[in-house]
């Protein structure tokens, strides 16, 4: 799991498939739009809320309580806004290898559901 410093301390986050999930739920948009940088990445209120979700899981995995807020994440892309490019340069670092997985996988058949014979 990554780590990123906010204030000379370093937190977890993560950008795993349940994060981009959400994060397509709460943009009304298509998990597949959200696997490319450029969609997810379009405008300051995505990168704070994948930030926010970064962030959460990322304590989340790593057994922390400690959660952040939209409000939390700008103030501190407000002082160090060096970080919004770090993070994310971090998402696109975790979707790209992702969303190249996805792609190989191959189309699966769509289960089926056979009636019984009386």
């Amino acid at each position: 799991m990554a780590e990123i410093t906010i204030k000379g301390k370093a937190y977890p986050i993560h950008f795993g498939l349940r994060t981009l999930n959400r994060f397509a739920i709460m943009r009304n948009e298509e998990f597949s739009d959200i696997l490319t940088a450029k969609n997810a990445l379009a405008s300051f209120d995505a990168i704070v809320e994948l930030a926010v979700m970064g962030l959460n899981d990322g304590a989340e995995r790593a057994g922390s309580d400690h959660r952040f807020t939209e409000n939390d994440v700008w103030d501190i892309f407000e002082e160090e806004p060096e970080l919004i490019l770090i993070v994310s340069e971090m998402f696109v670092e975790s979707i790209t290898p992702l969303a190249e997985r996805l792609g190989k996988l191959p189309n699966a058949k769509r289960p089926t559901t056979k009636r019984r014979q009386k």
